[in-house]
């Protein structure tokens, strides 16, 4: 009687710890694919700062420029408001 038991025993802990190490290794897996994703968002967010400053700082240097640079100023003139110009429909006259 104590025999069987014990082999009934040992039956299920090794099913057991085949059962915790499958799912042991199936939250290391599921940890490094969040990781990797969640790499991927910071590099996407630190790309989106990078532009985001070259832009602020090209912007910033056009505004500097623009009220002292004839050749702006002779743009916005042209492309000022303009109340009768006809609709563009995207095709060479």
């Amino acid at each position: 009687m104590k025999g069987s038991v014990f082999a009934a025993i040992a039956k299920i802990g090794v099913l057991l710890l085949l059962v915790c190490g499958i799912l042991n290794v199936y939250g290391v897996v599921r940890f490094i694919q969040a990781h990797r994703t969640l790499a991927g968002f910071q590099q996407q967010a630190l790309e989106a700062s990078l532009r985001r400053q070259a832009l602020d700082a090209v912007l910033r240097e056009f505004l500097a420029r623009a009220g002292s640079d004839p050749g702006l100023q002779e743009i916005f003139k042209r492309a000022g408001p303009q109340p009768n110009r006809p609709a563009s429909t995207g095709t060479a006259p």
